[in-house]
């Protein structure tokens, strides 16, 4: 039997390890130069920014949404965009495997073409993460 002692025998006890795990802290980082970040989420205000936070906490995001344009002369949310797929491609030649924690990541930007671009970015980073597109 596990270290679950007395447990009785149809609870299995992998499962019940994972039901009484501590949750992990969560956390939803929303990047945008003007806009307030909606309740629950962390504000990144730069491209800047939004590294430092997803690097301190990369462990715990679970979320990102995205606008691209954020100010002049500033890096924009296709740059981050592309700075997160870096980070999956790294990760996955350091773990030869498929990524499943990977944060969902979303667009909110009004500007129709940087939006296109973040999004064939996003859709990358998906096709990548599932194996479905084979990293060089």
């Amino acid at each position: 039997m596990s270290k679950n002692r007395n447990l009785p025998h149809y609870i299995d006890p992998v499962l019940f390890e994972l039901m009484n795990e501590p949750k992990r802290k969560q956390m939803k980082i929303y990047l945008d130069d003007v806009r307030n970040a909606p309740e629950g989420w962390e504000l990144a205000r730069n491209a800047q920014e939004f590294e430092q936070l997803y690097e301190a906490n990369k462990d715990h995001v679970t979320h990102i949404s995205l606008d691209h344009d954020l100010g002049d002369n500033q890096k924009t949310g296709h740059d981050v965009v592309k700075y997160l797929m870096t980070k999956v491609v790294e990760e996955m030649r350091v773990t030869k495997k498929l990524l499943s924690n990977f944060p969902l990541i979303s667009c909110h930007s009004a500007n129709p073409v940087g939006k296109k671009n973040i999004m064939h970015c996003i859709h990358d980073i998906e096709m990548i993460i599932t194996g479905d597109l084979e990293i060089g």
